[in-house]
């Protein structure tokens, strides 16, 4: 496999956000649906990777609060999210895989304005999230929009992600795929969507599966020890969103913002690896 594209999801994978999403949702759909905490936490968790607006409605159908409660939750993560930053640690991995002429980008779920004011000054080639209007989201549309944009075929890409939804969206989508274990889930709730998958347990192990064909069917491989960016058109950021513009065009020539960063924020490789290859 001649990987060229890593795309990654978000919450759990390049940000530890998954637990106080989960603590969120549980209070609210146990004050207005009844639904004991601890059962709340882990029906969230099971629905976890979609839109929390289709996480409701999967678990409380057609419940006259679905939209209500959605609209909390999200004016809550809001706030949330504004104080939400990149570890540098994971900072320093992605700079280094595109620096080794890897394209990055990030597939999720979340809304499409929270997932570009974060990932606007990060060392990302796109970012891509969710858009309500019409549903482009995680998935076919997002791995479309991808190759339209890079020229890359499914199998030059790869996903990473923390949930049994990316596993299931991958094998759907037919991209190769890896497993992040962070504790929130088994290996058998990946295998149950995705028998041949494999794992890592920190994305610093993703660097020795390029020694390797990810994913492939009926060879589960585990790897290492302890876990723990925009091109949707269209798009307005409201104007008390107080951020720092970094780059206006999702594969624009920005400059990074961040202390001590030479880097441009998005679109810092503009060519291939020198080494096709050379890192499989």
């Amino acid at each position: 496999m001649n990987t060229q594209l890593l795309v990654f999801d978000l919450d759990g994978t390049l940000i530890n956000t998954m637990g106080d999403y989960a603590d969120k949702a549980a209070a609210l759909i146990n004050k207005h649906y009844g639904t004991p905490k601890d059962e709340a936490r882990r029906r969230y968790f099971e629905t976890s990777g979609l839109p929390f607006e289709q996480q409701l409605e999967q678990l409380f159908p057609g419940a006259p609060c679905n939209t209500e409660v959605s609209r909390m939750f999200e004016s809550w993560k809001n706030g949330y999210l504004a104080n939400v930053t990149l570890s540098s640690e994971t900072e320093q991995l992605l700079c280094g895989w595109r620096n080794a002429g890897f394209r990055v980008a990030i597939s999720s779920n979340n809304l499409e304005f929270y997932v570009r004011r974060l990932a606007r000054c990060w060392p990302v080639d796109a970012a891509l999230g969710y858009q309500v209007k019409d549903g482009f989201g995680k998935g076919e549309p997002h791995f479309q929009k991808l190759e339209e944009h890079f020229g890359f075929s499914r199998e030059q890409m790869l996903f990473i992600g923390d949930s049994p939804n990316d596993a299931r969206i991958a094998v759907q989508s037919k991209v190769p795929f890896l497993a992040l274990l962070t504790g929130e889930f088994t290996e058998a709730d990946f295998t149950q969507y995705h028998p041949g998958v494999k794992f890592i347990m920190r994305l610093s192990d993703l660097d020795a599966s390029f020694n390797r064909d990810a994913a492939t069917p009926g060879d589960i491989e585990k790897m290492g020890p302890d876990h723990f960016g925009l091109m949707t058109k269209g798009y307005e950021e409201p104007a008390d969103a107080g951020v720092q513009q970094c780059a206006d065009d999702p594969f624009g020539e920005g400059q990074s913002q961040h202390p001590g960063q030479g880097l441009r924020c998005l679109g810092l490789r503009t060519k291939p690896r020198s080494q096709p290859g050379g890192q499989d």
